[in-house]
């Protein structure tokens, strides 16, 4: 086996250990919060909703698979390759290995695709986790676009929405921030936003998007800004994100600490929570702005 075909061999290995991480955390979620939550799945639009469960969670990825096999079938056509069927295409080769091999890349392809929709339902479920509903409502889809709906944070009241579209009155730039909470029932905008998520899947975070997310946030106007990455990121980079008043975070998976939660040993839906909701009362966005005006006023004066 070539370099290229044995670090995708080990990148399938780790997206099905994610896969699998991830689906525990989200089932334990939904089914260990309070009984008046109540959560749902659904594998494609056209599907009838279902309990968060593993069975469920597993038939999303197989739907997306089949996604991912079509249009690898239509690339591979575009490029002068007739593959009538996938199964044709894994076969064509007698070697068991190189079967296994091809099988496991459209699985990674799949994840690739769809983790970060996991990576948002695993924000949603942690925050409602540290929180209790007002009222009695709808089941949640935990993948779809919802509020916003009323909810007790610590004795306050918010509103949870999950990628409302925000326009901003002084820039006229709209975002979709993953979760949202809200201090009214009206749509989330910059005069009531308390706190976002934002949830990051590319390889990466560097100064730019740094900068960018902080732009947003201004923009926003929300005293907590989150983001979450699936991805490992750089020390210094987190504290930059800190200076500029973003609580960067990483996906316990992608720590040193991977082994413990891929064994079962930590939980990892409470402890981002935990994570979650340390960040929400931090308002380090809040605070650095007012250190910053401090820093400025301090110097023109």
């Amino acid at each position: 086996m070539n370099a290229q075909l044995a670090k995708t061999q080990i990148a399938a290995r780790e997206a099905a250990d994610d896969f699998k991480a991830l689906t525990s955390a989200l089932v334990q979620l939904a089914q260990g919060s309070t009984a008046a939550w109540q959560f749902e799945v659904r594998a494609n639009s056209h599907a009838q909703p279902l309990p968060v469960s593993p069975a469920v969670l597993r038939n999303v990825f197989e739907e997306n698979l089949r996604e991912t096999e079509r249009l690898f079938l239509n690339r591979e056509q575009a490029a002068g390759k007739h593959w009538p069927t996938v199964r044709e295409f894994i076969f064509s080769s007698s070697d068991q290995n190189e079967q296994a091999i091809r099988r496991n890349y459209l699985r990674l392809l799949t994840w690739r695709r769809l983790k970060g929709r996991f990576l948002e339902a695993l924000c949603l479920l942690a925050t409602l986790r540290r929180m209790t509903p007002d009222a009695s409502g709808p089941p949640i889809d935990i993948f779809g676009q919802i509020g916003p709906i009323q909810l007790n944070d610590s004795g306050r009241p918010r509103f949870l929405s999950t990628r409302p579209a925000v326009g901003s009155k002084h820039t006229g730039l709209r975002a979709w921030p993953d979760v949202v909470l809200s201090l009214t029932r009206d749509p989330p905008s910059p005069s009531n936003i308390a706190v976002v998520i934002e949830c990051k899947c590319r390889r990466s975070i560097g100064a730019t998007d740094l900068r960018g997310e902080f732009g947003k946030a201004y923009d926003l106007g929300s005293p907590s800004y989150t983001l979450l990455s699936y991805h490992a990121v750089p020390p210094s980079l987190i504290k930059a994100g800190a200076d500029l008043g973003l609580d960067v975070q990483v996906l316990k998976l992608s720590t040193p600490e991977r082994d413990i939660y891929l064994r079962g040993e930590r939980d990892l839906g409470e402890d981002t929570a935990d994570d979650l909701q340390r960040s929400r009362e931090r308002r380090l966005f809040l605070a650095a702005l007012g250190d910053r005006l401090t820093e400025v006023r301090r110097r023109v004066s």
